[in-house]
């Protein structure tokens, strides 16, 4: 049996006769509770739990500076409710608790009772047992009702994240990222692997959803607080977030709010009450999305629940900002209340919002710090399949309508988790008209030099355009066919390692230290200032108050070798010098020797200069 001590035993009585014959029981009715006072007093002992109890506040498991640990639970519609603290072999070694009615909830302290221990609840309704994990829970036994208690403290390392104009993002799935590798697809293994992502230039991981989920890429959340037990524990959550931060790495988590998992869903009829199988008191009345039915939304104690849902990455895994699913399925009431909340108790935090259609307003109104946009990926895909209006480059490239700063907006031109993911083995989906993909398959496959040179080209563009740039893992090493958390379509390493990879993680390291290195590609203005629609070429000044540079993107198949092609500089570019500072077709990246223009100081002759442009290509110049 797990030690309670004397103090707690003077708390407890036996039900004689009852399953739990043997086992220490009290059982508090709510019918027969008197606010919370129903445990015997005349023990001192009695009034110190209770006293610990009163002042330990909170939902959880909560381990408290007495030796203890304090449960507490919502459930409003349970009759009475016993906290079951499993022994270490045998059921016969459990501790079966009563729990004190509080109004709405249940609760109990345990002494004695401390980190590791597994638990779980049972509630009563209607003569019907409930055998229940706990909504809070931070860790859980997936395939059963165990919960562990977890201590959430942490040495963390110091850590500044990068300005949020600095920021480039990678984004991961922890399962897949290392799923081939035996021992991998866990917290533990992606920590082995920070410092590749370190030396490709990024500066900020996002990953993919790790709460535990009912699905398969992590977007079906059975609970919102507890990390999902495939992929390691909290502690080992913990250890990640503080060796990315080492290595100068901040972490945004990707959390989903706004329904629950369609399948295996912990919170369903929860105490037992279920009305109509509308899923009870943390889905009654509520609507549906395609992936599941959405939370019960302006009952206090479920939009408290998805506040701390929220919250805890920022506190107990000291993460640097949030990508909120699908924001449009929640009521903008309680996404105002979230961030204004989250920016009070965690300054400096990015909060990203997943709109659609991709809407402003999520910055300006709801308070999000930026927003993805969804259209930089499938504008692109549009043009490269043959809409070729010279148009969409400059839209996907430049300041969107309604932004006020480029960090207000987060941009994945070569795709992000859902178009190049597939769980359709590859075959034709309709939710984008076509074939889930890396990019480099979009453009004709890695083994083409053309495919290759349009990745480089856009991800070069997107490096250099108005926004937060993020790419999929894979994008940097010309990861082909798609992915997904099998084994066979988890990142394949080999691509990392071998030349036609290499090439384009050397354009991909290169490309990110300039952006890192250049306020004018974080911070600066969008200025476009040359427009060839005919042959396809883009000019646009990015500029700060210290810096300014020239970004020409030929996003077609001429090219100019004898500097005989005259770009526009605008009027603010005449009588200045230009010095090429980065060619994506650079023979080091894939392309060819002397293919642009580096070693020549460039001058502006009759409001343009002329250069050379491979076809291709994304060429960066500094204005001086």
């Amino acid at each position: 049996m797990i030690p309670l001590g004397p103090s707690w035993l003077g708390l407890l009585t036996k039900v004689e006769g009852s399953e739990y014959d043997g086992k220490l029981v009290t059982v508090v009715p709510k019918a027969v509770a008197t606010g919370v006072d129903v445990i015997d007093r005349t023990s001192a002992a009695a009034l110190t739990d209770e006293q610990i109890l009163d002042s330990t506040p909170g939902l959880g498991a909560i381990l408290d500076a007495e030796g203890g640990c304090v449960f507490r639970v919502w459930a409003p519609e349970a009759q009475y409710a016993e906290l079951v603290v499993l022994g270490p072999n045998t059921p016969d070694d459990d501790n079966v608790l009563g729990m004190r009615w509080e109004g709405g909830n249940f609760a109990v302290r345990a002494p004695g009772v401390r980190a590791g221990a597994k638990y779980y609840f049972i509630f009563h309704h209607n003569g019907e047992k409930f055998y229940r994990r706990d909504a809070r829970a931070r860790y859980t036994d997936f395939d059963g009702c165990a919960c562990y208690v977890v201590d959430p403290s942490y040495d963390w390392a110091p850590f500044e994240a990068p300005t949020w104009d600095k920021l480039i993002l990678y984004q991961v799935h922890v399962g897949a990222f290392t799923g081939r590798e035996e021992g991998g697809g866990t917290f533990n293994a992606l920590a082995a692997k920070v410092d590749y992502i370190k030396s490709l230039g990024f500066n900020a991981i996002q990953l993919m959803p790790v709460t535990e989920f009912g699905g398969l890429w992590g977007y079906n959340p059975r609970l919102l607080t507890s990390t999902h037990q495939a992929f390691g524990t909290p502690a080992e959550l913990q250890s990640l977030v503080d060796t990315c931060h080492k290595a100068g790495i901040a972490v945004i988590f990707d959390v989903v709010l706004n329904h629950g998992a369609a399948r295996l869903n912990s919170l369903w009829a929860y105490d037992g009450w279920n009305p109509n199988n509308g899923g009870g008191i943390y889905h009654h009345g509520a609507g549906k999305t395609p992936w599941g039915k959405k939370f019960a939304f302006g009952r206090w104690e479920v939009d408290d629940y998805i506040l701390e849902g929220a919250e805890i990455f920022l506190r107990d895994f000291n993460g640097d900002g949030l990508r909120f699913d699908s924001v449009h399925n929640m009521p903008w009431q309680l996404l105002q209340r979230m961030t204004w909340t989250l920016h009070d108790k965690y300054p400096g935090k990015i909060l990203i919002s997943e709109i659609t259609p991709e809407d402003s307003a999520a910055v300006s109104s709801a308070g999000f710090d930026a927003t993805w946009i969804h259209s930089t990926f499938f504008e692109t895909r549009k043009y490269m399949e043959g809409d070729r209006a010279l148009g969409k480059v400059q839209h996907v490239l430049g300041l969107g309508s309604g932004f006020s700063k480029p960090t207000q907006m987060l941009k994945y031109v070569m795709g992000c988790h859902d178009q190049i993911g597939c769980r359709n083995n590859g075959a034709f989906c309709h939710d984008i008209g076509g074939l889930h993909r890396y990019p480099v398959d979009h453009y004709g496959g890695r083994n083409k030099w053309g495919a290759r040179a349009i990745a480089r080209m856009w991800y070069a563009a997107m490096i250099a355009a108005s926004g937060i740039p993020m790419a999929f893992m894979g994008t940097e090493c010309h990861h082909d066919g798609w992915w997904h958390v099998e084994q066979n379509r988890c990142f394949n390493w080999w691509f990392a390692g071998d030349p036609l990879g290499q090439e384009m993680m050397r354009l991909v390291t290169s490309a990110n230290t300039l952006r890192t290195q250049s306020h004018a590609l974080g911070a600066g203005g969008f200025d476009t200032v040359h427009f060839d629609d005919h042959h396809k070429v883009l000019g646009f000044r990015r500029e700060s108050n210290d810096q300014t540079l020239l970004v020409i993107v030929n996003a077609g198949g001429n090219q100019w070798e004898n500097s005989d092609y005259g770009v526009g500089v605008g009027d603010r570019g005449i009588g200045r010098r230009y010095v090429e500072r980065f060619n994506s077709q650079d023979a080091s990246f894939g392309g060819w020797e002397g293919s642009g223009n580096a070693g020549r100081d460039l001058h502006e002759h009759g409001g343009r200069i002329y250069i050379n442009v491979p076809k291709w290509s994304t060429l960066i110049f500094e204005v001086l």
